[in-house]
C-alpha cells in the first residue's frame, strides 16, 4: 500500500474542521444519552426484577394473586403481568408454583414429614396438584424423589 506523505495532504479548512467538531460532538452527546437511558432502564428493571423475587420469596406458602403483586409494585394487574412475563419469560401463576416446588424439594430432603404436609406448608391447596405440579416441574413424584434422595445419601 503507498504511503501518504504529510506534505501532500491538503491544508485543513477550519470551517470544515468546526462543522465536523460540531457533528462529532452531537454524536457523542447522543451516544452518552442513549447509554445513559439504557442504564437507567437496566437499574429499573433489575430493580423491579430483585422485588418481584423478594415478593415471591416472602409470599409464595400464602394464597397470593397477580393483584397482590401489583400492590407492592404500585403498577396495574395488567401492568404487572406485562412486566412478570418481559422479566421472567413466565406468568405469575408458574413464577408461585416453581417457588413452591423448590422449597418443597428442600423440605422433601429435610424432613420426615408426610408429602401431604409439606405440601400445605409450602402453598399447595391440595396433595393432588402438588403432586401434579412437582413432576411437571422436577420430572418425578415427589415421594420418588425423596426416596431417591434418601437412596444416595445412604
Amino acid at each position: 500500500a503507498p504511503s501518504v506523505e504529510i506534505a501532500n495532504l491538503p491544508a485543513a479548512d477550519s470551517n470544515k474542521l468546526q462543522r465536523a467538531a460540531r457533528i462529532l460532538s452531537v454524536l457523542a452527546e447522543g451516544l452518552l444519552a442513549k447509554v445513559s437511558r439504557l442504564h437507567i432502564e437496566e437499574d429499573q428493571s433489575n430493580n423491579r426484577r430483585t422485588t418481584i423475587k423478594r415478593f415471591l420469596h416472602s409470599y409464595a406458602h400464602r394464597s397470593i394473586s397477580l393483584s397482590d403483586l401489583a400492590k407492592s409494585l404500585y403498577l396495574s394487574e395488567s401492568r404487572t403481568s406485562h412486566v412478570v412475563k418481559d422479566l421472567f419469560g413466565k406468568s405469575f401463576r408458574e413464577l408461585v408454583i416453581e417457588e413452591r416446588v423448590m422449597r418443597a424439594k428442600v423440605m422433601l430432603q429435610s424432613r420426615d414429614e408426610p408429602v401431604a404436609l409439606i405440601a400445605r406448608d409450602v402453598g399447595f391447596p391440595d396433595e393432588f396438584h402438588f403432586n401434579r405440579m412437582f413432576k411437571k416441574i422436577v420430572g418425578t413424584p415427589p415421594g420418588k424423589f425423596r426416596r431417591a434422595i434418601k437412596r444416595d445419601i445412604s
